[in-house]
C-alpha cells in the first residue's frame, strides 16, 4: 500500500490553501515492513498432556525461504498441516479449529522421536500484505479427552 502525507500551507487570509498535484514532492520511500509469524489461540493436549506447538521461522515475503515447525507432538506420530485465508474458533470435539472455512491441506507431517517436524521451502511469488492461517491437526489415541489433537493457530503475514 502507499501512504502520502502532506502539509497544507495557507496565508491565513481569504485564500484557505489547497493541494495541487504540481506541488507534490516525494521526500522519502520507506521499505515495506517485513512479514511476520504470530501464534494465536491454544491447542489441545495429546499423549502425556503435551500440546502441539506450531511456529514459523524465516521472513514471510514472496520468494523467501520459510519453515513451519511442530513441536510437542506425539513421538513418531503424524498429522496434517492445514491452511486457510481466515481465522476462526470452531469446536472440534475437545479441540478447537482455529481456521475459517474453506480449509486446505498443505502437507502430511511425520514427527520424529521427540514429536517434532518441520516443513521448509520458498514462498511462491504472491501479492504482499496478505495473511494465511495455519494449524496442525492429528489423531492421538492417548489424548486425555477424545482423540482429536490440535496445535495453536499460526498467522503468517506475507509482506
Amino acid at each position: 500500500s502507499v501512504q502520502i502525507v502532506y502539509s497544507l500551507t495557507s496565508d491565513g487570509g481569504l485564500e484557505f490553501g489547497g493541494w495541487n498535484i504540481d506541488n507534490f514532492k516525494l521526500i522519502e520511500v520507506l521499505p515495506a515492513p517485513p512479514g511476520t509469524f504470530t501464534q494465536y489461540g491454544s491447542g489441545s493436549p495429546g499423549t502425556g498432556g503435551l500440546v502441539p506447538d506450531l511456529d514459523g521461522t524465516g521472513v514471510p515475503t514472496a520468494g523467501a525461504e520459510v519453515s513451519f515447525d511442530v513441536t510437542n507432538g506425539l513421538a513418531n506420530g503424524s498429522g496434517f498441516l492445514f491452511f486457510s485465508a481466515g481465522q476462526d474458533s470452531v469446536p472440534f470435539g475437545a479441540a478447537t479449529i482455529h481456521l475459517a472455512f474453506p480449509i486446505f491441506k498443505l502437507a502430511l507431517l511425520s514427527l520424529d522421536g521427540s514429536g517434532a517436524a518441520s516443513l521448509a521451502g520458498p514462498l511462491p511469488g504472491i501479492d504482499p500484505d496478505i495473511h494465511l492461517y495455519l494449524q496442525y491437526i492429528t489423531i492421538d489415541p492417548g489424548a486425555p479427552v477424545g482423540k482429536r489433537v490440535t496445535s495453536n493457530g499460526l498467522d503468517m503475514h506475507i509482506n
